[in-house]
């Protein structure tokens, strides 16, 4: 899909560039919420899922059109991710099982309006299958409060 960017050397340049690649990460809640909780030993909020059963679907369509109209200034309530080189991450939840596709649309950020159709990237993954795993030696693991005066200690705040 070719998408138009800000030139390297240039903000007033423009380039057309058709990135063959990209990733979304999408994380259980116990690990996407934040990078506190995803630094920890083990997981929080009790969760244990391993995903057993996964599919990659390629469900090419022949034409992805935008379309762009006055009809299509939608105000969007919610929160928004921009195509961007850093890495992208999404909480799924408590459980991931479902079908995970990627639309893109265009996006005023300044109005936060959506002035175009969604246009479907191919492929789509489904998770078919989640299963409990006990995870040796955090059967009895509690995670810290965010208080907790030892996870302080390291940082040294005006000094």
């Amino acid at each position: 899909m070719m998408l138009v960017s800000p030139h390297p050397d240039s903000s007033e340049d423009l380039r057309l560039v058709s990135p063959r690649k990209g990733s979304i990460g999408v994380y259980y809640a116990a690990s996407s919420i934040s990078t506190r909780l995803d630094s920890l030993p083990c997981p929080a909020l009790e969760h244990s899922l391993y995903i057993e059963d996964a599919e990659l679907v390629d469900q090419r369509e022949k034409d992805n059109l935008w379309v762009v109209s006055a009809g299509e200034n939608t105000p969007i309530r919610a929160k928004v991710e921009l195509i961007s080189y850093s890495p992208i991450t999404v909480n799924g939840g408590m459980n991931l099982l479902g079908d995970y596709a990627i639309e893109l649309a265009f996006y005023n950020i300044d109005s936060k309006r959506r002035l175009s159709s969604f246009v479907s990237l191919p492929g789509k993954i489904e998770i078919k299958k989640e299963e409990i795993v006990v995870i040796k030696g955090c059967e009895n693991y509690v995670v810290p409060n965010k208080g907790d005066r030892s996870a302080t200690d390291k940082f040294k705040f005006g000094r």
